[in-house]
């Protein structure tokens, strides 16, 4: 009886083996999927008792209402197998009320497998515990034929959306299908219930090919973020190398100023709203108003708008500008750069630095001024040569007079 029982179940036990090891290691399956994968686990395995307690009741040299019991359950629980797989498979197109109507004929399945206990419509027992079927005997039959077509018409309305799925759907159902045949045809009663557990573990190994898609989407998506956030650290040391102490990336798409670098006096003064997220225009306003010196102001407040800003970028192709800044009671010299920077996408970002150029620029005008003195006693020494020429000129002309004269 051990060995009948360990040949006839074997299959079964070993897909189910593996679906339980699926199930209880893979914590990345919705809920409600995983739910019914365990409702299908807990339902074949009661089908197997079922089945096998039917097949020991069948020895027995008269009918029992014990094996009226095993073989209502079985009845009842094979159809069901089905609607648990159309469910998940209808899982985003169906609300409850549909949920109970596509429930129903599974129900008047279970209500007619039960009916044996009262009356002989379905199956019923002879004297020698022979099975005889009913009138009404093909009810499962039915009701299995039901949801298959019901299966193969969403695997048909899928196979646009979701190609794998509807393929694995038609399998399922034609294997299902395969083996009643069979069963029918040959001296086999075991085919469907294996073919039954093998295509919910297959089904199973669908879900598990999405999930695995999606991590690699996901980990894809996250490595362009990453390259994208890279091309732009890439842009903005290429354009502005070590020259400025302070650099911000503005995001023109979303409006958003990245400070990448601040001097500890930009970081006191500004941190705080150059990592708010806040627009370009006002964290340009602020810096414009709290350190910019009034005199100096005009050609900043013209491009405080983004799109001003990106409209002079695009005509003049960069912004190199200098400006003062009162600090501790100082004057201080500061510089402005602003490029535009190519992205992925069609719009272009901007990337600004800002540099305290105070030691250069008051070299720079004292060179200038040095030059401009020494320009200024070159003219003056050629002004007075020429002084001196006309002098002479007008000394030689009266000579030559006064020689005519003589």
């Amino acid at each position: 009886m051990l060995n009948h029982f360990i040949v006839i179940n074997f299959p079964v036990l070993t897909g189910l083996i593996f679906l339980v090891l699926f199930l209880l290691t893979n914590r990345a399956l919705d809920k409600s999927v995983q739910r019914t994968f365990y409702l299908l686990v807990i339902l074949e395995i009661v089908e197997l008792i079922a089945f096998s307690s039917e097949l020991w009741t069948a020895s027995f040299a008269e009918p029992t209402m014990w094996r009226v019991l095993v073989c209502a359950i079985g009845y009842g629980i094979r159809p069901i197998l089905l609607l648990c797989i159309l469910q998940m498979v209808m899982r985003s197109e169906i609300g409850e009320k549909q949920s109970f109507m596509l429930a129903i004929p599974a129900l008047i399945n279970v209500v007619a497998a039960f009916s044996a206990f009262f009356t002989d419509l379905v199956y019923s027992f002879d004297e020698k515990n022979q099975f005889v079927r009913g009138p009404l005997g093909y009810v499962t039959h039915v009701v299995l034929v039901f949801y298959l077509v019901c299966l193969l018409l969403i695997s048909i309305k899928r196979s646009e959306t979701s190609r794998l799925e509807s393929v694995i759907v038609w399998a399922i159902c034609l294997i299902i299908i395969l083996a009643i045949v069979m069963e029918a045809v040959f001296p086999v009663y075991n085919i469907s219930r294996t073919a039954m557990v093998l295509s919910t573990l297959a089904y199973y190994l669908f879900f598990q090919t999405i999930i695995y898609q999606e991590e690699i989407r996901g980990y894809m998506e996250q490595t362009f973020r990453d390259q994208k956030e890279h091309l732009r650290e890439m842009n903005i040391i290429g354009i502005l190398a070590n020259e400025y102490v302070t650099v911000c990336y503005v995001d023109v798409e979303k409006d958003i100023v990245t400070p990448y670098r601040m001097d500890p006096y930009i970081e006191e003064r500004y941190g705080d709203v150059l990592r708010s997220e806040s627009s370009f225009e006002h964290i340009f306003r602020t810096y414009i108003a709290k350190d910019i010196l009034e005199e100096d102001r005009d050609f900043f407040l013209n491009l405080a708008n983004l799109q001003e800003m990106l409209s002079y970028l695009r005509q003049n192709g960069r912004i190199a500008r200098k400006y003062r800044v009162e600090r501790d009671g100082m004057m201080l010299y500061c510089e402005m750069r602003a490029e535009l920077v190519s992205t992925d996408s069609d719009v272009e970002d901007i990337v600004i630095g800002f540099s305290n150029n105070d030691s250069r620029v008051r070299k720079e005008m004292i060179y200038k001024s040095t030059v401009q003195q020494e320009i200024d006693k070159v003219m003056e020494t050629k002004e007075s040569l020429s002084g001196i020429a006309r002098l002479a000129k007008q000394l030689q002309e009266a000579i030559e007079e006064k020689l005519l004269e003589l």
